[in-house]
């Protein structure tokens, strides 16, 4: 016992940076050949947040541990969850009386010996199990923050590619014409100059042969999974042929490859896939 504690107490200095280079470079080398010397100093490192939490640390103690544990951004960040945990568990502790010493007395439950000495009941396994739920809920939270925030984009650019695609078109010089894939799978070169923001491009999808009464267009940006598809569209003639009139927002064509897929809507609704674009915005 009184080696664990002698372990314990050196750790923590080497947490708060009071240990010289030597003892530094040895507690690290346990790192790497002792397994549980490192469990051990991952415990101690909890217990060390937790008593800089509760104001559980001397002036100097404190001072050490903003000075060199909180040094990086992954510890401040750590030391952030840990209090939002703490506030978290503060505001949602049940309503019950406590005993007296301020344990928490639950009716209906007799305090007894059991749940007595459980691991989960020491503040070494509570703070890091405690810390590991915290994370996978912020985390969970960003995700779905983030996920929200990127639908509501997508159905922003997608109502505002059908408002611009319910316009009627004109050929003209602000058009760029876009050629399908080969049936070899080849390339032409459809290149772009990168728009200006808050502009327009206006794209022709030169048709092989115009056969549907109406068109769908499914745009993929360059290196996204997410696709837009705008619906009843229309050939109409141009001065090289039938194509497809599409306009897109510039903000959604970045340097890229971008592509577009052209779908036949045939009877019944049902849908057909008719040709394919390929395009590249350069900067």
């Amino acid at each position: 016992m009184k080696e664990a504690n002698e372990e314990e107490f050196r750790l923590r200095r080497y947490l708060l940076g009071e240990l010289g280079e030597g003892e530094q470079e040895s507690v690290e080398e346990r790192f790497i050949t002792d397994r549980d010397f490192k469990e051990l100093a991952l415990v101690v490192e909890d217990e060390l947040v937790e008593a800089y939490l509760s104001g559980e640390l001397s002036e100097a103690e404190e001072a050490s541990f903003v000075r060199h544990f909180l040094s990086t951004p992954e510890q401040r960040r750590r030391v952030r969850l840990a209090g939002k945990l703490r506030k978290y568990m503060a505001a949602g502790a049940p309503a019950h009386p406590t005993e007296p010493g301020g344990e928490i007395s639950t009716p209906g439950f007799r305090k007894s010996e059991f749940g007595r000495g459980l691991p989960w009941r020491k503040p070494s396994v509570l703070v890091p199990a405690s810390l590991a739920l915290l994370l996978a809920a912020v985390l969970g939270l960003n995700w779905l923050a983030g996920t929200r925030q990127r639908g509501k984009e997508l159905a922003d650019f997608r109502r505002e590619m059908e408002r611009l695609n319910q316009q009627p078109a004109s050929d003209g010089p602000s058009w760029v014409v876009l050629s399908p894939l080969d049936m070899r799978g080849g390339r032409e070169a459809n290149v772009l100059q990168h728009p200006a923001s808050g502009t327009v491009v206006q794209l022709w999808l030169m048709l092989v042969k115009d056969e549907y009464p109406s068109y769908q267009v499914v745009f993929q940006k360059g290196g996204d999974t997410e696709q837009l598809s705008v619906g009843g569209l229309h050939a109409e003639t141009t001065s090289r042929g039938r194509a497809i009139p599409f306009r897109i927002p510039a903000e959604l064509l970045p340097p890229a490859d971008h592509i577009l897929k052209l779908n036949g809507i045939g009877e019944g609704g049902r849908i057909e896939e008719v040709d394919e674009y390929v395009f590249r915005v350069t900067r």
